[in-house]
């Protein structure tokens, strides 16, 4: 640039207030962009608390739903076992008392006295014993 061009460009006073204008649209364009991104972000961090609340709040959620479930399943299992505890009881008490009977058949076929057998001669030799005891006194 000569000195003439340069001399009307600065002593131009349109070339000093687009120059401010400019400057001032640019610092403004400059705010504007860091305020949207302060915007943003203020937004994207409500939007997370939101959204940790909302989760937090499903979590709570499904935990209650877990917890009633294992509730329920205790509950049935817990039935169910102790439907299969007296069933079997009785079918023990059934195995016992037909062992039983079959032991008892059976010792009587092979002549093998039974602990009732014993007591009851047990008994007899004590009332034996006592006659004897009352003969021998006399």
């Amino acid at each position: 640039m000569n000195t003439k061009e340069k001399t009307i460009v600065e002593d131009t006073p349109v070339a000093e207030e687009s120059h401010e204008e400019i400057e001032e649209s640019y610092t403004n364009s400059i705010f504007n962009m860091t305020r949207n991104v302060v915007r943003a972000n203020i937004g994207a961090v409500a939007m997370a608390y939101d959204e940790i609340g909302n989760l937090s709040d499903e979590v709570g959620n499904f935990t209650n739903k877990l917890i009633e479930r294992g509730e329920k399943v205790e509950e049935d299992v817990s039935n169910k076992f102790n439907n299969i505890r007296e069933q079997s009881q009785g079918q023990v008490e059934e195995v016992e008392d037909e062992l039983g009977d079959k032991i008892s058949d059976m010792m009587s076929r092979m002549a093998i006295p039974t602990k009732y057998d014993i007591r009851a001669l047990s008994a007899k030799i004590t009332t034996l014993t006592k006659k004897v005891d009352k003969l021998q006194a006399a």
